[in-house]
């Protein structure tokens, strides 16, 4: 199972954790970094965007992974240089 959500808060992660060795599921956090100018950009050209509070919002309330937190480990961090479309 696939679970691609707004994980960006650990606390969330956790629980996702505790639910995955609840059920006996292997599982990782893939994080993909992207700097915030580009994400705008990104917003802007998608066909649904966030409004740009919102977008701030979540900026600000991001808890990026740690994988010496056992919920975040395994961790995969995919650096994006912003030259392709997400």
């Amino acid at each position: 199972m696939i679970l691609d959500s707004l994980n960006y808060i650990k606390g969330f992660r956790y629980q996702l954790y505790c639910q995955a060795r609840a059920a006996s599921t292997p599982h990782l956090v893939v994080h993909c970094e992207t700097l915030e100018e580009i994400c705008r950009a990104w917003n802007r050209k998608k066909e649904r965007i966030y409004p740009d509070d919102q977008l701030e919002d979540l900026f600000l309330r991001f808890e990026a992974p740690n994988n010496q937190n056992k919920w975040d480990s395994p961790l995969i961090s995919i650096i994006s240089d912003g030259l392709c479309d997400p």
